[in-house]
């Protein structure tokens, strides 16, 4: 049922969303439009689907409750910095192919949406496949 009153016939399969990057500043402050986007995703497909969020702790404390309730949190972020050393940029990359691991891997769901990919998650399903999983992705 949706907010207006009409009634959506779709099923009960449930969707994961995903966001494995985890972009934040130095002191642990989200960086990025992936809660603003997050957020207007989950209430645009909230009325048809059941959702499952997936996402590190500093995207997750920029949500609604309504959002944290279907939560689940992913170990890793990536701080942005001005200057990454070599090692730095190598351990993010390695951070987000073990978020997406964990998705994949720890998701009841049978279709996880990653709505803020890159080519490195590209990479990931490339040389590591989905598991068997419906994956939808978006690009912002």
């Amino acid at each position: 049922m949706t907010k207006d009153g009409k009634e959506i016939k779709t099923g009960n399969k449930t969707v994961a969303m995903v966001e494995y990057q985890g972009r934040c500043d130095a002191s642990g402050c989200a960086v990025g439009h992936a809660p603003k986007v997050l957020t207007e995703y989950f209430s645009l497909i909230s009325d048809w689907r059941e959702i499952r969020v997936y996402a590190p702790e500093v995207i997750l404390q920029q949500m609604p409750a309504e959002v944290k309730r279907h939560a689940k949190v992913l170990k890793h972020c990536i701080v942005m910095k001005e200057s990454n050393s070599l090692h730095e940029k190598i351990r993010n990359k390695f951070y987000m192919f073990s978020n997406i691991r964990a998705a994949l891997y720890r998701a009841p769901e049978s279709t996880l949406w990653f709505f803020n990919i890159e080519y490195y998650f590209l990479l990931y399903l490339a040389l590591f496949g989905n598991h068997g999983r419906d994956i939808v992705c978006t690009m912002f």
